[in-house]
């Protein structure tokens, strides 16, 4: 499968990297490909204080940016094919985010 990888998603994996965070673009997770991976969580929950909202049992950070393909037309409502893909990340032990574009 063929990826796009948007100049705000190459912003965002520069402003990670530049923060000492190692991220992963276009990252695959059974099939499901992922704007953004931040992968071995534990070297950063120190560093960050991550733990007080990222659960204990999630080994992964998934990041996705979302345009405006990923809304219901004219509104912020997510699109059901983006929330299932949550959820089965989830169910996964990934903690998952997404960015709304027009917010970054």
């Amino acid at each position: 499968m063929r990826t796009y990888t948007s100049a705000t998603q190459k912003e965002v994996v520069k402003t990670l990297l530049q923060m000492g965070i190692l991220c992963v673009e276009e990252h695959s997770v059974h099939n499901l490909y992922c704007d953004i991976c931040i992968p071995d969580l534990g070297k950063y929950r120190a560093a960050f204080g991550i733990d007080d909202f990222i659960p204990v049992t999630a080994k992964n950070i998934i990041i996705e940016l979302h345009g405006f393909q990923h809304f219901l037309r004219n509104t912020h409502t997510v699109k059901g094919g983006s929330l299932l893909k949550k959820k089965l990340l989830r169910l996964d032990n990934y903690h998952y985010y997404y960015i709304p574009i027009d917010q970054w």
